[in-house]
């Protein structure tokens, strides 16, 4: 059946952006702007919606002062004003944007369960098969473009590519309709074959 098949997670690409002034980080443990402009467009056929969302951040002073230990070498006063001059030049000087992209529902992305692979308590774990397609990946070209303006914008240097990885906002697996053949609960959230059982999440 359909249980468990057309997983979606928002896919994200990360990026890092390094300025010469201070950017004041940490006042808030997590994106504190962002810009819902590209929700809607006349182009969703070829290209997903997304979302642009950024903070301030960046190495931490303990990271910073292991690195330049580790790395220098100088002792005593030389190596102090070296780390704070390190400290100076790197804390509160990164900013982050992240675009994250509207998922397809896709049949082949799915969770099952491991036939070979068990946990703690001896039952199988979550196998999860997961494809980017080729409508995110292009939406993530146009979301590339918008985040390299707005570094040219802040001045930024971009540190690199940081990663690319999932929201953690699970969806699917468990889709709502009136056709049991294309669906596993109606609209109250009854499940077509189960008629006492309800699903909710």
């Amino acid at each position: 059946g359909l249980v468990g098949k057309y997983f979606m997670d928002h896919v994200g690409q990360y990026y890092m952006g390094k300025v010469d002034y201070n950017v004041y980080p940490y006042r808030k443990g997590f994106y504190t702007s962002g810009s819902t402009q590209f929700y809607d467009k006349d182009n969703r056929n070829t290209e997903a919606a997304f979302l642009l969302a950024g903070r301030s951040g960046g190495i931490k002073p303990p990271r910073i002062i292991k690195e330049t230990i580790k790395y220098s070498g100088n002792w005593g006063k030389n190596l102090f004003r070296e780390i704070q001059d390190k400290i100076t030049d790197e804390f509160g000087k990164y900013v982050f944007i992240v675009s994250m992209v509207e998922p397809m529902p896709t049949e082949d992305n799915r969770i099952e369960l491991d036939g070979k692979v068990k946990d703690y308590f001896g039952n199988p774990v979550p196998k999860i098969f997961y494809n980017i397609s080729e409508y995110e990946k292009n939406t993530f070209k146009v979301a590339d473009e918008l985040t390299f303006k707005i570094f040219d914008e802040l001045k930024a240097e971009k540190t690199g590519h940081m990663r690319q990885g999932f929201g953690g906002h699970h969806s699917g697996t468990c889709r709502m309709g009136e056709n049991s053949q294309t669906s596993i609960v109606d609209k109250n959230l009854n499940t077509h074959d189960i008629k006492n059982l309800y699903i909710v999440g």
